[in-house]
């Protein structure tokens, strides 16, 4: 007889930090931080210490309090410094031995760092049952594990370092982000979303300057994610060519190319926000929008006005979105109504073609 799958408890195979661990950890990445390679920095590690001569380090700095595990087997010198018996010569030693490790927490956002205690403990003193944190300090050439036992946040922790646009420029180069052209915008009754079916034509994209018979106009490009700050370029399109005009800087919320969750749905005429308003009778934003090709951070980063690109497709032959905050309500084609520029639709989503 099959019982069905068997479960068992997921907590006992994974790692363990506090709280104040994780705080911690947001500081370690060498992203934060543009120094030369032979910097010391933070850097996780994958296993605690196994130490065979641990020597227990207090450290304590204006935002915190700090409790570490050194092997000191393998630190003969600072072994050594813990065996002073004098303890202001001690700390005094070991703060002179860890000055690189002090400056590495300092870079981290830990400020004035010093060693308050310095001590040796016998192996099977130290306590293995709770969470540890296990870290390295390494330059290009040296690397000092530890393992963080306790941590006493003094007050909220530090924000990380602002993030080197270089450093992050060489990690993410060849990340690509998607790219969308939007044709035209405009604002659409719920009701008349709902009746939307296949063959009919959606009008009433006044500022709209692209003509299907010409294919020509002037577009708006982005690339990222329309909630978050996403890169946009206004553009001038021909015949498969769009060549960039204007690039604002990043942006949630910009004019030229508008976030769909920064704009409100608006109020018919003649209600208040306080008045009872049918829902269908609410109008919210609508674009015409297609998927253009994905570009990588390093082309993105070097993207200048006049720059030219080359769509996959001419926009009067491809398929457009009708996409409404984020959601892609149907698709249909660009078509010429007069003068007007109109959406032939050839399919709508199931919700909406019901009633």
């Amino acid at each position: 007889m099959n019982a069905g799958p068997s479960f068992s408890a997921l907590e006992p195979h994974l790692r363990a930090f506090t709280p104040a661990h994780a705080a911690l950890t947001r500081l370690l990445d060498g992203v934060h931080r543009g120094g030369e390679s032979d910097d010391w920095q933070l850097q996780l590690a994958r296993t605690p210490v196994a130490a065979s001569a641990p020597i227990t380090l207090s450290i304590q700095s204006a935002q915190c309090h700090a409790e570490l595990i050194i092997d000191g087997a393998h630190y003969p010198a600072l072994h050594a410094i813990a065996r002073e018996t004098d303890r202001p010569r001690r700390l005094a030693l070991g703060n002179l031995w860890l000055a690189p490790v002090l400056q590495a927490l300092e870079d981290a956002g830990l400020s004035d760092a010093q060693l308050t205690n310095l001590r040796r403990l016998k192996a099977d003193a130290v306590d293995t049952a709770g969470p540890v944190l296990p870290l390295q300090i390494a330059s290009a050439v040296h690397t000092c594990r530890c393992d963080i036992r306790a941590l006493n946040w003094q007050g909220l922790p530090p924000a990380p370092p602002a993030a080197d646009p270089d450093t992050i420029l060489h990690r993410f180069s060849g990340l690509a982000l998607p790219g969308r052209l939007r044709v035209a915008s405009r604002r659409c009754r719920r009701d008349t979303l709902d009746r939307l079916a296949p063959g009919d034509i959606l009008l009433g994209w006044n500022d709209a300057t692209y003509r299907p018979a010409t294919d020509e106009g002037t577009v708006c490009l982005a690339w990222g994610d329309a909630r978050q700050p996403h890169l946009t370029a206004t553009a001038h399109y021909k015949d498969g060519i769009v060549t960039t005009l204007d690039l604002p800087p990043l942006t949630d919320d910009d004019d030229a190319f508008q976030d769909d969750f920064a704009t409100a749905p608006r109020m018919p005429a003649g209600n208040s926000a306080d008045s009872s308003v049918p829902l269908e009778q609410l109008e919210v934003p609508v674009h015409l929008e297609l998927a253009v090709m994905g570009m990588p951070l390093s082309e993105l980063a070097a993207l200048q006005p006049q720059h030219v690109l080359t769509l996959p497709v001419k926009i009067r032959d491809a398929t457009v979105r009708l996409v409404c905050h984020g959601q892609t309500l149907g698709h249909g084609q660009l078509v010429a109504v007069g003068e007007q520029l109109g959406l032939q639709i050839a399919s709508i989503g199931k919700h909406h073609a019901e009633r």
